[in-house]
């Protein structure tokens, strides 16, 4: 990497297109959200199910380590509905509406 201040010329490359440069973009620290069913086989044997079509939500932070997850399990609507709530929000602010909501 150079000292060098940039010139006029060097926006533009040698066949004359705007030059692609590098440059460092950190991600953002928004939560990460995590839609897992929640269906269990009870009999291994017979393959039998429950809680098919009920859902978990949890919200990750940017490494993906597991902050809070929902105790009980929602339906599909509802879960999206959860989770879009989520959009956007930092952990501070997703932290602290999961706690009033007591999710």
């Amino acid at each position: 990497m150079s000292d060098e201040a940039e010139q006029p010329a060097d926006t533009f490359c040698p066949e004359g297109h705007p030059a692609v440069t590098c440059r460092e973009e950190l991600p953002v620290e928004d939560v990460q959200i995590l839609i897992t069913p929640a269906a269990r086989i009870v009999d291994p044997l017979r393959k039998q199910r429950i809680l098919d079509d009920r859902y978990l939500l949890s919200l990750l932070d940017k490494s993906g380590v597991e902050l809070c997850s929902t105790k009980d399990n929602y339906d599909w609507e509802a879960i999206v509905k959860f989770a879009a709530f989520f959009k956007g929000k930092s952990r501070e602010q997703a932290l602290t509406w999961w706690r009033k909501r007591r999710l």
